[in-house]
């Protein structure tokens, strides 16, 4: 519910929250737009009349030019690499290339003050062609330069055609060669093997049998070697486990004599017992230092009777133990390498063995064949490619007479000016106005340090909200005892009573303190309003003007301020002298009186401790009415003998700045904040006008206007009995509202 002054806090930005920077700064908004639109029309306006002409060509598919007999021929390779680029990447090429500079200096005549046309090449991929768009101030000079750019792209096509056709002819012959050398090559291998006509196979059987035998003996040799390293393992394995039993020995080491040490010592402490004699000034025939020579003498003679280091005998880890495990590991490494090198040796063995002996006969018949085959690939080769090359001379003597690319649209003088520069002007000037507008808005929501609504404070603190009471015109009444009962206003403040009442469940709250950061933010209309709704629920309220330095409450109620809280405090009149009773049944008012020299000293007396306690005897409610917080130190020091203080923010006016050093002062003052009241809230503020303090219910009501306060209030519709006491309350102050309110209360 209530709670102490907390660290500020942070809140979730959403998509409404741009929406309602936008709505409440639309001013700026529009004028931004407007600026930046009527700019671009002034700039459409001013700039001279472009004409557009357009050229096309038809780019024909490359792998038509090379004919393809065998999809195995070296040209079908050829044709995958040589294919036309994609008609994107020539339009790239164009672009980027010197091909459209070469048609502009051919065409296009430099004038003064006249900028150069603009080509613009677009690519229809469904139907391969080329559109060349040209814009620029001379009609004639576009259709020119748009039919130039088509007759270069031409010709670079039909170019690239025949630079392929060639590179296709040159590789067939290469690869005739090749196939020339193969076939040569294959006859030469035959011949050879014609005039050799093995007879025997014996020479080749003799090697096959010592490669077994030498084989053979290597792996006798291993199978030895194995053996030897098997049996060095085991005798190794035999001396560890002797050892085994003995895990240490003795041995014998000299160690420093303790009686000698202790005798040294001794010796040490007589010289510094005698030295320190002679310091304090005893002669060396004084009978304390010859007692300590005679002692430093037996002293000497038995340290010469002792020996400096003694021999001891100690167990320690038996060393040849651990040199035994060494050869166990060494011992087994080579056994694990010898019985490695026999399996290698066994297996090559098995392998010689089960091979049969070679037969070269039949490798020779083999050989013959595989390069009679080679002949026939290479005859057959050698025709396919002579029909290629034939092919290929015909297409290169026809491509004169190339079809495939070609002009589809002639470009023609363009008989008005085109309005396609204008439509993008005029697009480019409502996408720029939108983006400068939107720029600058958030710029100026980010410069401005005002409290525009309630979540800019959400950001910054974690205080609850108790109430959102939406502003009043100027020529609007601003008390609540002067409005409708069902007006948006009077239901904003029962929801602020409301919001205390559950403020109160945690702790009962009798003393009320309603302040703000600074002057004219609506604290005083408040606590009046918050008074009196109070006081219409039967509650005895008195409403102490606090403010000593600017009071308004006397004012706002129609009240004298002859006597007041100054008096009071400096005991020049009663407290029954300056309580006054109002027109608003259960309300009694308490004025400031005259100001006094030292507004803060008076309030942190203890004769205003005196003064509050009277008055919370004599009433259920005390709301204090103080000064700004920032300004002045009066508040702070009325504060921590308050329940609970209540903020008022005045939204569009605050500065974030202004609360966090009031929630700083009074959360050092140490006092109990109830939460906030937004003062003089907008419709689109982003909160209904009702209840706060986090209960997320209230009344989500819109404008305020004279219509609304006169509606009659709908049958079909419950009223809230806490509304309709107020409501019949307000009816009974409206009738006597003539009757002036008695100038003192007569009795306590």
């Amino acid at each position: 519910m209530s709670q102490e002054y907390d660290a500020l806090g942070g809140g979730e930005v959403n998509i409404n929250d741009y929406l309602d920077v936008l709505r409440r700064r639309k001013a700026l908004f529009i004028q931004v737009f407007v600026v930046v639109v009527a700019a671009g029309i002034a700039v459409m306006a001013m700039s001279k009349p472009v004409y557009q002409s357009r050229a096309a060509i038809l780019v024909g598919n490359r792998r038509e030019i090379i004919p393809i007999i065998n999809q195995d021929s070296v040209l079908s390779a050829f044709t995958d690499q040589w294919e036309s680029e994609p008609l994107a990447t020539q339009v790239q090429e164009m672009r980027t290339g010197g091909l459209i500079q070469e048609a502009i200096k051919a065409t296009v005549r430099e004038r003064p003050g006249i900028a150069p046309p603009e080509v613009d090449i677009q690519a229809d991929s469904t139907t391969s062609i080329l559109n060349i768009d040209v814009t620029g101030a001379d009609p004639s000079e576009a259709a020119e330069l748009a039919n130039k750019i088509a007759d270069l792209k031409l010709t670079d096509l039909k170019g690239r055609d025949t630079e392929g056709l060639k590179q296709g002819i040159t590789l067939i012959e290469t690869t005739l060669g090749d196939q020339q050398k193969a076939l040569d090559s294959a006859r030469a291998e035959l011949n050879r093997l014609d005039q050799a006509n093995p007879s025997s196979n014996k020479e080749a059987r003799e090697e096959a049998n010592k490669l077994r035998s030498a084989l053979r003996s290597e792996f006798l040799s291993a199978e030895a070697e194995c053996a030897a390293a098997a049996e060095a393992k085991a005798a190794t394995d035999r001396d560890y486990q002797a050892q085994l039993a003995r895990p240490t020995v003795e041995i014998k080491v000299n160690v420093p004599n303790p009686d000698w040490e202790h005798l040294r010592a001794e010796l040490q402490k007589l010289a510094d017992d005698r030295k320190a004699l002679l310091v304090a000034g005893l002669a060396e025939t004084a009978d304390p230092i010859q007692d300590l020579d005679s002692s430093r003498k037996e002293v000497q003679k038995s340290l010469k009777e002792q020996k400096q280091f003694i021999t001891e005998t100690r167990e320690v880890p038996n060393p040849d133990l651990q040199r035994l495990r060494e050869r166990v590991s060494e011992a087994q490494s080579q056994y694990n390498g010898a019985l490695s090198a026999l399996n290698v040796k066994r297996t090559q063995w098995q392998q010689a063995a089960s091979q049969p002996l070679p037969d070269l006969r039949a490798e020779f018949d083999e050989r013959r064949q595989q390069f009679r085959i080679q002949l026939v690939a290479a005859q057959k080769s050698i025709e396919e490619l002579n029909g290629e090359l034939r092919n290929l001379t015909l297409r290169q003597k026809q491509e004169v007479r190339n079809t495939r690319h070609r002009q589809t649209q002639v470009a023609v003088v363009p008989p008005s000016a085109s309005s396609g520069k204008h439509v993008a002007t005029m697009l480019i000037s409502v996408m720029a106005a939108l983006l400068l507008a939107t720029l600058l808005t958030f710029a100026q929501e980010w410069l401005d340090d005002r409290v525009n609504k309630p979540d800019d404070l959400e950001r910054i603190t974690t205080l609850p909200s108790l109430a959102h009471v939406p502003m009043i015109p100027q020529d609007q009444p601003r008390l609540l005892t002067a409005l409708a009962p069902n007006s948006y206003v009077a239901e904003a403040y029962r929801g602020l009573r409301s919001s205390v009442y559950f403020a109160a469940l945690d702790a009962p709250i009798r003393r009320i303190m309603v302040t703000s950061a600074s002057k004219g933010e609506g604290k005083s209309i408040t606590s009046v309003n918050l008074a009196t709704v109070m006081a219409m629920e039967g509650k005895r309220v008195i409403l102490v003007d606090a403010d000593l330095r600017k009071p308004s409450l006397h004012r706002l109620l129609g009240a004298e301020n002859d006597h007041g809280l100054a008096d009071v405090l400096s005991g020049i009149a009663e407290l029954d002298e300056a309580i006054q009773e109002t027109n608003v049944p259960n309300l009694r008012l308490v004025s400031s009186g005259p100001i006094p020299p030292n507004p803060a000293e008076a309030l942190s007396s203890a004769a205003f401790d005196r003064l509050v306690e009277q008055l919370e005897e004599m009433s259920d409610v005390l709301i204090f009415d103080t000064p700004p917080c920032t300004p002045v130190t009066d508040p702070l020091v009325i504060a921590r003998r308050m329940d609970g203080v209540i903020l008022v923010v005045y939204v569009g006016h605050t500065r974030k700045g202004s609360i966090k050093q009031t929630l700083d002062l009074l959360g050092r003052s140490r006092a109990r904040l109830l939460g906030l009241v937004y003062n003089r809230a907008r419709r689109h503020s982003g909160y209904g006008y009702g209840y706060g303090y986090g209960y997320g219910y209230g009344y989500g009501y819109g404008g305020y206007g004279p219509e609304e306060r006169a509606r009659p209030a709908r049958p079909d519709r419950a009223v809230p009995p806490a509304v309709a006491r107020d409501r019949r309350a307000l009816g009974s102050e409206a009738r006597s509202a003539s009757t002036p309110p008695p100038r003192r209360r007569q009795d306590s």
